[in-house]
């Protein structure tokens, strides 16, 4: 660290130096005072972009997002069409409610086309349903994003109760790769709004799956699922559990797994009532 700090004392504008410096002080665990570094680093190299990035992510894991959106639009002006800052605008126009988030979203998947999975999300948080129904519609043209655009057009379309496209939608992406999370949880969910066998393997597939590469599924709604098919078979400790997880994984606040929750208190309530109700008799 002492070599680190004698580097920017003798050369303030050096930007690698500053990084380093940093570095050393995130990898001892000491973020406050990395995240001090970065930001004096910023007044002596204000156009190094990595630097930017840097201190925006850092804002950006912290929740401090006034803080970082001034560090992404300075970026921005510098570099109209970088990626990163693209995708980390709409990152944090998500978080804070921004009325635009949604058009810098749309904005980052046309910067970074693999980021869509999380720009759709996106997208649908900020109410844009029609705008990703048409972009996945494009997307789907494309033969290398065919399954997996299918797949989420499936995934709106069971939101309308429509659990045949899901099925369907699932089982060609399992065909594709058995691993695919995506697959057994349109499948899975499909099978659990019909009520037909092979819902639960399906939903616990999802769970183990791989998540090292970008994929709309949240656990949050796998978990959902899971607690459905639990109060379908009146399993209501298992229900707690899933809704209890459903809400403590969700990325934002869910009304979903909320519901999950009032759901399974609403059946304990019930079968202690009915339970008191035969030892009176």
């Amino acid at each position: 660290l002492r070599q680190a700090e004698q580097l920017t004392d003798e050369d303030p504008n050096n930007a690698g130096a500053w990084r380093n410096r940093a570095e050393v002080l995130r990898r001892a665990h000491r973020l406050p005072e990395s995240t001090s570094v970065l930001q004096k680093a910023i007044t002596h190299c204000p156009e190094d972009m990595v630097l930017k990035k840097q201190l925006a992510e850092r804002y950006l894991g912290a929740r401090c997002y006034a803080q970082a959106i001034p560090h992404v639009e300075d970026a921005l002006k510098l570099s109209p069409l970088s990626p990163d800052f693209l995708r980390l605008r709409a990152e944090l126009k998500s978080r804070t409610h921004a009325v635009d988030a949604a058009q810098a979203a749309a904005d980052a998947w046309d910067a970074q086309p693999n980021f869509w999975p999380r720009c759709m999300d996106i997208m649908l948080r900020a109410g844009a349903l029609e705008l990703v129904r048409d972009r996945l519609r494009q997307l789907a043209t494309i033969p290398e994003h065919t399954l997996r655009a299918s797949g989420a057009l499936a995934r709106l379309a069971l939101w309308s109760g429509d659990a045949a496209q899901a099925i369907a939608a699932g089982e060609a992406l399992i065909d594709a790769d058995s691993g695919n999370p995506e697959g057994h949880f349109l499948r899975g969910a499909g099978r659990a709004h019909l009520g037909t066998p092979g819902a639960l393997a399906d939903l616990e597939r999802c769970l183990q799956a791989d998540r090292s590469w970008p994929s709309w599924v949240e656990r949050s709604a796998v978990h959902g699922w899971l607690c459905e098919l639990a109060l379908q078979g009146n399993d209501l400790s298992s229900a707690l559990r899933h809704a209890d997880l459903a809400m403590s994984s969700a990325e934002h606040y869910s009304a979903n797994a909320l519901l999950c929750r009032y759901r399974t208190i609403q059946a304990q309530y019930v079968q202690k009532k009915m339970l008191k109700k035969k030892k009176t008799y």
